[in-house]
């Protein structure tokens, strides 16, 4: 497999774990609105952060696009 693949492979497993440790108390979960029928949560955001971080150590130099915005 390409090295760039499991790398992405591993952020997405990463950020997949947080979501998990969640996915029972959705109920405590805040949620904001960014647009009409767009929502976020802080896990969301938990999730963009650790997928961002892991490709950030391997390629600092690349551009990522994340929420709408460049990160």
């Amino acid at each position: 497999m390409h090295p760039m693949l499991n790398i992405a492979i591993r952020a997405a497993r990463s950020a997949g774990n947080i979501i998990m440790r969640y996915a029972n108390r959705v109920d405590t979960l805040e949620v904001t609105s960014k647009a009409r029928n767009d929502f976020v949560t802080d896990v969301d955001k938990m999730a963009e952060k650790e997928i961002i971080s892991i490709l950030r150590r391997s390629f600092p130099s690349h551009g990522i696009l994340g929420r709408g915005k460049w990160v």
